[in-house]
């Protein structure tokens, strides 16, 4: 599916898993193409404004703000000229680290419920500094110049967390131990959702029954563990048929549902509109 929308590749487009680049000044507006990456994004917005659509969710840029993209998000950036700001692009492999993993995820998270991290002068102050020592360890790119990269990097991601924290205090409350299974879940089910479609296999991978991992999930997020897998099956299908040049019937074939009718009627159950009148609404509305 990677050639029906462009996936920017890290380690071959920039060489090291980390990389850096501002947003500067241009002449007039700047208007991405929409892609995605096999590789996170950590966007700073300082000034400036614009829209960014992150998957089906298009927001105004409010400024000074922080974004995050996750590896294999579908997105498109519009912005004003004046618009200043910074990213960081990390690859999945500097999250080895358990603690930087968990304030990824924690971010990640607070991601999925706004698509925004309001920042105050002093937030944005922070970023901005971590960010410019982390931008003067680019170079050759050895092994010393990218562990302290990933350093910085880390301490970015734990003060977003912390600042979500802050934003969602009742997140504090949860049990860990479900937390994690969440967690490992939705890896799991990002990983395997075009060939995985049965709860007991993840509960398999995950060591754990199917009833448990159903009850965690209606538990904690007051729905079901397949309602999950069919939900990432059916944002990729909206991905293709907002973004792509498949047909319906392919559209279908690419997320793995070989019956043209069945892929309708499946669509239309979460959807509540089929596939055909899914794509005119959305390409209307986002042309």
């Amino acid at each position: 599916m990677d050639n029906l929308i462009p996936t920017h590749t890290l380690e071959h487009e920039h060489g090291r898993p980390i990389s850096f680049e501002r947003i500067a000044i241009a002449d007039g507006e700047v208007r991405n193409s929409v892609h995605r990456h096999d590789y996170h994004e950590l966007f700073v917005f300082a000034s400036g404004s614009g829209t960014h659509m992150i998957d089906l969710t298009p927001q105004d840029v409010v400024t000074p703000s922080a974004h995050v993209v996750r590896g294999g998000q579908v997105h498109h950036l519009v912005r004003s000229g004046d618009m200043e700001g910074f990213v960081v692009m990390f690859a999945p492999s500097t999250l080895s680290d358990p603690m930087r993993r968990q304030d990824a995820q924690e971010v990640f998270r607070g991601m999925d419920q706004a698509l925004g991290l309001p920042l105050d002068t002093y937030k944005l102050g922070i970023l901005s500094e971590l960010a410019a020592m982390l931008e003067g360890e680019h170079g050759d790119g050895d092994d010393a110049q990218i562990h302290v990269q990933e350093s910085f990097l880390g301490i970015m991601l734990a003060k977003c967390a912390r600042w979500w924290r802050e934003r969602m205090p009742d997140e504090n409350a949860r049990d860990a131990v479900q937390t994690d299974l969440i967690q490992r879940f939705r890896t799991l089910v990002e990983a395997h959702y075009l060939e995985i479609e049965q709860v007991r296999e993840y509960a398999d991978k995950l060591r754990v029954t199917p009833g448990h991992l159903n009850d965690v999930v209606r538990t904690r997020l007051g729905s079901t563990a397949s309602s999950l897998i069919d939900a990432r099956r059916l944002l990729e299908a909206k991905r293709l048929l907002l973004h792509g040049t498949l047909s319906v019937k392919e559209s279908g074939y690419a997320i793995g549902v070989k019956d043209p009718a069945y892929f309708t009627r499946w669509f239309k159950k979460l959807e509540g509109v089929s596939p055909v009148e899914y794509r005119t609404s959305v390409r209307d509305r986002y042309k």
